[in-house]
């Protein structure tokens, strides 16, 4: 839905719309999770014209709404990754109160996937930001495994759709998008 003709339309009007920075702000407060933006998200990759998507587990970081998850190496959605970059995610808020039609919500991030390997300068500092975010004692041995075991996948967003049915009892539209400068 992110590409739809009504999706876009939106980009082009102003009434309703949200500035940059209230967009960013309604993004990093739906993807909190419990306070610390990490949420599980459907992952969507392809390889040669064949589609998979993947439940993983990402955090987003607020300050330059980045998403970053490990995963183990060699799993099939790491060698798509390595082959086409271009990924998309969804986020759906899970609600216990079944109202899914008359008040959605939910996120669709499109971006660029990156690989962190062990060796790249980035990769502690997004595993020391992903084991922030999870309660559970982080050890020398723990980081050592990870090093040898995972890598991590940076989602570099170039395009958020927040929809939200709230945002309507504000005179807004449902859906707000948000674009990477220069797109």
């Amino acid at each position: 839905d992110a590409y739809t003709a009504a999706t876009m339309t939106l980009k082009k009007s102003k009434v309703g719309r949200m500035s940059r920075s209230e967009i960013e702000k309604a993004i990093i407060d739906a993807l909190q999770g419990n306070g610390n933006h990490r949420e599980m998200y459907v992952l969507s990759t392809s390889f040669n014209d064949k589609p998979l998507a993947t439940c993983i587990e990402f955090t987003l970081d607020p300050k330059t709404l980045i998403f970053y998850a490990s995963s183990e190496k060699q799993t099939e959605k790491l060698f798509h990754i390595a082959a086409n970059p271009n990924v998309s995610m969804v986020y759906v808020k899970n609600r216990d109160d079944r109202k899914y039609f008359k008040d959605p919500f939910g996120v669709q991030i499109v971006g660029k996937a990156v690989q962190l390997k062990a060796s790249d300068p980035e990769f502690m500092d997004a595993i020391n930001f992903s084991l922030a975010t999870i309660d559970m004692p982080i050890t020398p041995e723990l980081i050592e495994y990870i090093k040898k075991t995972q890598l991590v996948t940076k989602v570099i967003p170039e395009r958020i759709v927040l929809s939200n049915s709230e945002f309507r009892g504000k005179g807004l539209h449902f859906k707000q998008i948000w674009e990477a400068e220069g797109k």
